[in-house]
């Protein structure tokens, strides 16, 4: 089998979206990630901080594009990739902290099921999204092109 490529990268952007939530007394606005797009069109300037742009707004919230994000595969995720792709329902995990004002802001976006785990255990907020097409045959050829799951054994009855 061959390796994969050395730690690809997909240049991505994240949606994210408020609405506000009259229903909640403690919350004026409710935010959720809606979709990631990926392509070079999305890279930023190198060294370039992500920035927001509005693209969407009305009456009862916005919704806000970050540029300037990426994906890395490594391959000693290639397992947790695998289980991905495999799912009912490949997706995308966008990790968001608070800014200054307490709005969420995109850090890190990840294809690993062990990655996003493991930021919900130290309490970031994870959002899971649909995998975009183009973004699930670019994780589906390097995982090809250097995982093999193990062959499954029946245990010997004694």
């Amino acid at each position: 089998m061959n390796a994969p490529p050395a730690d690809p990268v997909m240049p991505v952007a994240v949606v994210m979206e408020w609405r506000d939530d009259h229903g909640n007394r403690w919350l004026e606005r409710r935010w959720s990630c809606v979709g990631v797009a990926c392509g070079a069109a999305h890279a930023a300037p190198p060294a370039a901080a992500p920035e927001p742009a509005v693209i969407h707004r009305d009456a009862h919230g916005e919704q806000w594009l970050w540029r300037g994000l990426a994906v890395r595969l490594y391959r000693d995720e290639l397992e947790s990739y695998y289980q991905n792709l495999m799912g009912a329902a490949p997706g995308v995990f966008v990790v968001t902290r608070p800014d200054a004002r307490g709005d969420p802001y995109p850090w890190l976006v990840t294809l690993c099921y062990d990655q996003a785990g493991n930021c919900m255990e130290v309490d970031e907020t994870v959002h899971k999204v649909a995998m975009p097409a183009e973004l699930y045959r670019w994780l589906e050829a390097y995982v090809l092109a250097g995982y093999a799951p193990e062959p499954r054994h029946k245990r010997q009855r004694s």
